[in-house]
């Protein structure tokens, strides 16, 4: 037997028109946001594409610019807008706009496609579409991946949430078609899929968790979660194959992560694997200022459960952090003045200043133990709240329209898990499981807002999507036949 589901494709046009004219009206209304640098991408493309260098562009004091190697952020992205840098290597917002057009209009109509496959049930020979419910439950989560406000948000902006998408949607389909050939769905093997189309697909996965790990580093987690899920799966269904993708895409994603590294060894003299800006990411959301605005929050604000931290005293000290050592309390104590000293490092070097963010972070921490948790806590809620923050310069109109966006997605989120119940643990659903357990274990500790949760809207729009459909028990039979241990072992073909 076979299982043929063939799109409704006049439903997937319908998505690449939503998805293009509200990313592209968005493009047009924002485009002049895509002249900020604010994470200093457009500054590492211009020297990629002047000197070939991944750097940071300086003037000599001969008056030449020069090329200083970088690891400040990860290489994808930037690579990746180089290519668009006309001949004197400057990058016009133009081809920045048609790339996360394309991206973003390429990640709605991905997420179609996956959706109907992951929310596809069983069907027979005779099948040859998915269900109508399956449709239009497809046709949603593309549809709020569509005109979602932080991606809408993301393309307007030279950052790579954009990107990281699209990126998930790759991975995430390429591991519905991997678990075909491991989820035993009917009584006799599957005779097109054969042993090294499951190896090829797990290049795939591989390679796709790479290019993802070199678009956002807390990525990495993902690959080894999933290595570890298809171990598991082996050892309960006494089938190889499992084993053998786990291996085999652990060893793609360590190619990609040996590259880099040893670029950066060559560069700096020391193993670099992520970036040399996690130092301050961790300290973003350590540090004494953050700390005291969760333990007296603004009161008189109009919505003090909505008001954002202001880090103008933070990056104030932060600047100062040559003058006197802030790893020490009394630094940034708002009723000091910092007098100019000597760099507590004794250097200002890239390297040297990751280093002495990460200390002094880890001091913070020490020193306010129950404050470093209520943060954790902090970070959670952060990740998973559908309210915006309330600062300078966001109007109400927009905080409440995005925030009623989200209450009503993520509601419908929590409605689509507690109607698939145990069919959430269904190996269709263990990456999107890992991918969120991967980004929440890294945003517990680190620095998190809303914006941090953006890669996964797919999954989520998918999840939401599940309450629409008349009858998700049905995609409960997969996981049913696949706790049939011994299944494997009557088909032959472990």
């Amino acid at each position: 037997m076979s299982l043929v589901t063939k799109v409704s494709w006049r439903h997937f046009a319908l998505i690449v028109l939503l998805a293009s004219v509200a990313r592209g009206t968005v493009l047009l209304l924002t485009h002049d946001l895509l002249s900020a640098d604010p994470d200093a991408y457009r500054r590492i493309a211009h020297c990629i594409a002047i000197h070939g260098t991944f750097g940071l562009e300086s003037e000599s004091v001969t008056g030449l610019k020069t090329a200083n190697p970088t690891a400040f952020r990860p290489p994808l992205y930037p690579w990746l807008i180089s290519r668009l840098a006309d001949p004197t290597g400057n990058i016009p917002n133009f081809p920045i706009a048609i790339a996360h057009w394309l991206l973003g209009t390429a990640t709605a109509a991905g997420t179609y496609l996956l959706a109907t496959r992951m929310l596809r049930g069983e069907a027979d020979e005779n099948t040859v579409e998915p269900t109508k419910n399956v449709t239009f439950a497809s046709f949603l989560a593309a549809g709020l991946v569509a005109i979602d406000p932080l991606l809408l948000q993301a393309s307007s902006l030279v950052m790579t949430e954009t990107l990281a998408a699209g990126l998930v949607v790759l991975v995430l389909w390429l591991w519905s078609k991997l678990i075909e050939y491991f989820e035993f769905q009917f009584e006799q093997p599957r005779g097109n899929l054969g042993l090294s189309g499951y190896k090829k697909v797990s290049v795939l996965m591989g390679v796709a968790f790479g290019l993802a790990y070199l678009c956002r580093p807390t990525f990495i987690l993902w690959p080894v979660i999933i290595a570890g899920y298809l171990l598991g799966l082996s050892l309960m269904q006494r089938c190889h194959k499992p084993f053998v993708s786990s291996f085999i895409i652990l060893a793609v994603v360590a190619a990609f992560v040996a590259a880099w590294t040893m670029r950066n060894m060559a560069q700096f003299g020391q193993p670099i694997w992520a970036t040399t800006h996690g130092g301050y990411t961790l300290l973003l959301g350590n540090n004494e200022s953050f700390y005291d605005y969760l333990q007296n929050p603004n009161k008189s604000a109009r919505f003090p459960f909505a008001n954002a931290w202001e880090a103008d005293f933070f990056i104030d000290r932060w600047d100062r952090r040559f003058d006197q050592d802030p790893r020490e309390a009394s630094f940034w104590d708002a009723s000091k003045t910092i007098e100019p000293g000597r760099p507590p490092s004794g250097s200002t070097s890239e390297l040297a200043d990751d280093k002495l963010a990460y200390e002094t972070a880890m001091a913070t921490i020490k020193r306010r133990p129950d404050s470093f948790l209520t943060a954790c806590f902090w970070r959670i809620r952060r990740l998973h709240s559908p309210f915006p923050l309330q600062s300078s310069g966001r109007p109400l109109v927009g905080i409440f329209a995005v925030a009623g966006f989200y209450t009503v997605t993520m509601t419908l989120v929590l409605i689509g898990i507690w109607r698939l119940g145990r069919t959430i643990f269904a190996p269709r659903w263990a990456a999107s499981i890992a991918l969120w357990v991967a980004i929440a274990s890294v945003h517990t500790v680190y620095w998190t807002d809303m914006r941090m949760r953006a890669p996964a809207v797919p999954i989520l729009s998918i999840l939401a999507a599940v309450t629409v459909m008349s009858r998700p028990q049905g995609i409960a039979k997969n996981l049913r036949v696949a706790k049939n241990l011994r299944i494997a072992k009557n088909l032959r073909i472990a």
